[in-house]
């Protein structure tokens, strides 16, 4: 894919963009042994951290602590699923 990923989405960089700007939250322990979810950075804006985050989006999904009271936004998931899936559907013919 390389560095001009973007470019290969054409009509669809959108969904990249969203995801590379929003990008899943991920959990983590925090000072009092809970498990919490933290914010991840926006500043890398490589393929890499782009499939990254699409991975976080599974993993959240199918892992993730959704109900236990910290954080829940299905709006917002729905979003990342939505994008993650366009990106996904648009390179599976690309790679072998």
């Amino acid at each position: 894919m390389g560095s001009n990923f973007i470019e290969q989405l054409a009509g669809k960089s959108s969904a990249a963009e969203y995801i590379l700007e929003n990008p899943p939250m991920k959990q983590v322990v925090n000072e009092h042994n809970q498990v919490v979810w933290q914010q991840v950075p926006n500043n890398d804006r490589s393929v890499q951290t782009l499939f990254g985050h699409i991975s976080r989006v599974r993993n959240n999904l199918f892992h993730g602590a959704k109900f236990n009271g910290t954080w829940y936004d299905p709006d917002r998931s729905r979003e990342l699923m939505k994008h993650a899936l366009i990106v996904l559907m648009h390179f599976k013919d690309k790679v072998e």
